[in-house]
């Protein structure tokens, strides 16, 4: 009895007894009580389906014989229930035929009980079924542990550790996405290459620790300027960022490329070593495309680097539209 009141001390186990003779709930109630569980008494399957969809308890005690229900009905009906499927049932008989204990079993029974009841085999019966349940709610708990962790873990693999949006993998996957969303719906999708002008000077006058503040500051002002659902924000690599703008023509990609060189103006992140400005400044590529059958996502990819190819070689400092 001792090693039940141990094992029950970490959780309070509820059992639920349906019997319609008083002197079976006081007996049973009564010696379960001191093993240290919650027990919990009703004498009709009516009343144990009111008080089932209020509580769910660990544990049920059925009687097969009620006034009102057969117990193997009930314990069909828990047994299609989603919420109450897997609370064990102990069936509780005076019947000792092997028909009805097999009975028991094939309507999801786990246990089954004799009348007139034996003390030390009601509790051990008793004491094994919550052993299971403990051990399943275990076995649950770590699985779902298991499942955040993997989650998390897959989380960081497309998230930028240094900025903390999104990686190359991610922006490869929203893009795969988008592409097939827009494909079906026949609307253009936009793509703007943005690129830290002269940041290898940046590095060298103020150092990589510098350089990382920078980049974050850069993919924080990126971010709040396109955040549309649909859109995204990625580190590309270095310190190249990709833009993926839903349902956005290229002159509305023109739009927001304005302000994103508007946006980094106003941060005056200074960087005395430029050739072109005292400040940090970006130069953008911008590509729109209406996705057809007949390309890959790449070829957004493409002309977006080919724009951002041709916005170096003119200045920098600004943006050219892939036409």
């Amino acid at each position: 009895m001792k090693e039940i009141i141990q094992e029950t001390e970490d959780k309070n186990f509820t059992i639920l007894i349906i019997d319609d003779v008083p002197a079976n709930l006081k007996l049973l109630s009564q010696m379960l009580i001191e093993q240290g569980y919650t027990v919990k008494c009703v004498k009709s399957g009516a009343m144990a389906l009111v008080t089932l969809n209020i509580n769910q308890p660990d544990l049920i005690l059925l009687d097969v014989n009620l006034p009102d229900m057969n117990g193997y009905e009930i314990c069909e009906n828990l047994k299609k229930n989603e919420v109450l499927q897997d609370i064990p049932i102990i069936f509780l008989t005076v019947s000792d035929d092997l028909e009805y204990k097999i009975r028991g079993f094939q309507v999801g029974g786990a246990d089954y009980i004799t009348k007139p009841f034996h003390i030390q085999e009601v509790i051990a019966r008793v004491n094994n079924q919550i052993k299971i349940t403990r051990q399943k709610r275990q076995l649950r708990e770590r699985v779902d542990k298991y499942q955040q962790n993997q989650e998390k873990l897959q989380e960081l693999a497309l998230i930028d550790p240094v900025t903390g949006v999104p990686n190359r993998r991610c922006f490869n996957e929203h893009l795969e996405k988008e592409w097939r969303q827009h494909l079906q719906e026949r609307a253009f999708l936009t793509l703007i290459m943005a690129d830290i002008d002269h940041f290898k000077l940046y590095n060298d006058t103020y150092g990589h620790i510098q350089g990382d503040m920078c980049l974050q500051t850069i993919a924080r002002t990126l971010y709040d300027l396109v955040n549309r659902p649909g859109d995204l924000v990625a580190r590309y690599g270095g310190e190249e960022f990709a833009l993926v703008l839903a349902n956005t023509t290229l002159e509305q990609g023109e739009a927001v490329a304005r302000r994103i060189l508007e946006g980094i103006k106003n941060l005056a992140i200074s960087h005395p070593r430029s050739p072109l400005s005292d400040r940090v400044t970006l130069s953008l590529g911008i590509a729109a495309v209406v996705p057809d059958v007949n390309h890959e996502p790449t070829i957004l990819i493409q002309r977006a680097d080919q724009a951002l190819y041709c916005a170096k070689i003119n200045g920098r400092n600004g943006y050219i539209s892939f036409i």
